[in-house]
């Protein structure tokens, strides 16, 4: 609700300024959408866990696994995703998580929100 009321006087404030109907219209059409629906690791295939009011994602994968290196399968209703800066491609950009990661996800007008990533290694079931 909050994004819609910025976005709206954003908006107000731009046509004052003599932008277009057009214009407004080509902005209203971008999205504010930065979420990520839904989060993974390639190699070994394990799905993570998305607490969307916490902004966290929980991945557990098998025992031994080693956390560098690891490639993330993911979707998002954003713009683009980036990790410390570097765009992240799903299914090919690999990360080190041995500590949390941070995905920003950026939406067509500029709004982001940050994932924390925490990749778990299983305990030996022996």
């Amino acid at each position: 609700m909050i994004r819609m009321v910025c976005v709206l006087s954003a908006l107000a404030s731009l046509q004052s300024c003599g932008f277009s109907k057009s214009d407004l219209f080509g902005i209203l059409k971008k999205s504010a959408a930065d979420e990520i629906t839904a989060f993974g690791i390639r190699t070994p295939a394990s799905s993570g866990i998305i607490d969307e009011s916490a902004k966290t994602i929980s991945v557990t994968v098998p025992y031994a696994t080693s956390t560098a290196g690891l490639v993330a399968v993911f979707t998002t209703t954003g713009e683009t995703v980036k990790v410390n800066g570097i765009p992240q491609t799903s299914a090919a950009t690999p990360n080190d998580f041995s500590k949390p990661v941070v995905y920003t996800v950026e939406s067509e007008v500029g709004l982001s929100t940050n994932y924390t990533v925490c990749v778990t290694v299983a305990k030996n079931s022996a």
